[in-house]
């Protein structure tokens, strides 16, 4: 756990006076990059969001939602492999994504295939220590750096020890509205990516396995056997 964060709390903003504004210059990095856990230990995956400006979501003004006119979609996804363009768009809204290169994950929470671990996002906003962007239709920051709970790697079982890297993490906004026929759309791009442009960013946790080695066991019962004669000779 992180000693300071700065604590994201999803707001609504007054409809009257919102101004539309231009996305931040965004990225995105590993607020806990590295550290060393047990076999069974579950991982909380902390992602800090630096911003050159401040970014506003707010639904209940209606399009562009706060955002600039230049920052919506022009077309979307019908669901059929068509792009359509947008008659109106109705909603917008925060997501976070999750790529498989990893040394961690497993499948079935990921559809991943393989791995020692499992991925769960975090989805909960109800702890103000834990904030998540997960489905925020209501955002308000300011420029700087701020910290989130992306999601915890949890073992399929105990994990053989050695250390296990992730980097590919992604905050998007997503869209949905209508095409000029009715036709539902919806449409989405990354806001920021981990790792994008930078180098050594990765998250990694190098395991400690709680289970001994062969030469382990060997050192062991040497151990006890010295024991056990030391206790024989003062018994006698």
């Amino acid at each position: 756990m992180l000693s300071s964060r700065t604590v994201l709390a999803a707001c609504a903003l007054a409809c009257a006076g919102t101004a539309a504004q231009a996305l931040p210059t965004a990225t995105l990095s590993f607020a806990e990059a590295a550290g060393t856990v047990g076999a069974t230990d579950s991982i909380e995956v902390w992602l800090r969001l630096t911003i050159d400006g401040p970014l506003t979501i707010d639904n209940t003004a209606g399009a562009p939602f706060g955002l600039d006119e230049a920052d919506l979609p022009v077309q979307g996804y019908d669901g059929d492999s068509n792009f359509v363009p947008f008659a109106t768009i109705t909603r917008v809204w925060t997501n976070t994504a999750f790529g498989c290169g990893s040394d961690f994950v497993a499948s079935p929470a990921n559809s991943c295939g393989g791995g020692a671990y499992n991925f769960e996002f975090h989805t909960d906003n109800s702890d103000p220590t834990k904030p998540s962007f997960n489905f925020l239709e209501a955002l308000s920051l300011s420029a700087g750096s701020h910290d989130y709970l992306f999601g915890t790697f949890v073992p399929v079982s105990p994990v053989a020890g050695a250390t296990y890297t992730f980097d590919a993490a992604y905050l998007t906004l997503n869209f949905e509205g209508y095409a000029a026929d009715g036709t539902a759309l919806t449409a989405g791009y990354d806001l920021a990516a981990s790792c994008a442009g930078q180098t050594d960013c990765a998250f990694t946790r190098t395991v400690v396995s709680t289970i001994p080695e062969p030469s382990g066991y060997a050192m062991l019962l040497a151990g006890l056997m010295g024991v056990g004669a030391t206790v024989a000779r003062r018994r006698g």
